[in-house]
C-alpha cells in the first residue's frame, strides 16, 4: 500500500477553535508574536523563581482569540508567514505524563479524514519535506524546552487566560 501524502484541504478548521477550554490559546514564539495584534497576545509559560523576579523567562506566548484574525474565507492571510504551530498542523504537541511528549495527529484535520477513509487508520503520512511541518519540528527544541528543564532544579509557570495569571506548573 502506498503511504499517503498530506495536503492541505483549506478549510479553515485549524484556525478555529483555538480556545476551546478558555485557559489557553494558540502558542507563539517571540518573534512570531508581530504577527498579531497586540491585545491578542498573552504569555503562555515561562520559567523562574517567581513571575515577578528579574530572572523569570517567559519562553513562549499565546493568542488569545478562539479565531485567528488573519481567517477571511477559509483563506489565511499571513499564510507564507504564519507561525510555527500553524505551519506544523496537523500535528499536535502533547504532554501526557511529566516527562514525557510526543505529537499526535489532529482528529479534526479535514485532509486528515480523507487520508483515513481512503486509507483506513495509518501510523504514515508523507509531508511535502520543503513544506509543513518541517518548520515546525526545526522548533521541536524550543516547544519542548519548558517540559525537559528538570523539575527540581526550575519552578515551571503557565498564563491562565481565564484568570489573567501566573499558576505554577506541577505534574
Amino acid at each position: 500500500m502506498d503511504t499517503p501524502y498530506f495536503e492541505c484541504e483549506k478549510c479553515g478548521k485549524c484556525c478555529r477553535n483555538l480556545n476551546v477550554k478558555g485557559d489557553a490559546g494558540l502558542m507563539l514564539f517571540r518573534d512570531e508574536i508581530k504577527l498579531f495584534p497586540e491585545e491578542l497576545v498573552q504569555p503562555c509559560l515561562g520559567i523562574g523563581k517567581r513571575p515577578d523576579h528579574s530572572s523569570f523567562r517567559i519562553l513562549t506566548y499565546q493568542l488569545t482569540s478562539n479565531i485567528c484574525p488573519h481567517l477571511k474565507n477559509k483563506n489565511c492571510l499571513i499564510h507564507e508567514k504564519r507561525p510555527s504551530m500553524c505551519r506544523g498542523y496537523p500535528l499536535r504537541f502533547r504532554e501526557p505524563e511529566p516527562d514525557k511528549y510526543y505529537f499526535e495527529m489532529a482528529p479534526e484535520c479535514t485532509a486528515l479524514e480523507k487520508i483515513k477513509r481512503e486509507y483506513g487508520d495509518t501510523t504514515q503520512i508523507s509531508f511535502d519535506p520543503e513544506k509543513e511541518p518541517q518548520a515546525f519540528l526545526s522548533r521541536r527544541e524550543e516547544s519542548t524546552l519548558f517540559w525537559k528543564l528538570p523539575s527540581g532544579k526550575y519552578k515551571r509557570w503557565v498564563f491562565n487566560l481565564k484568570t489573567k495569571q501566573w499558576k505554577r506548573y506541577r505534574r
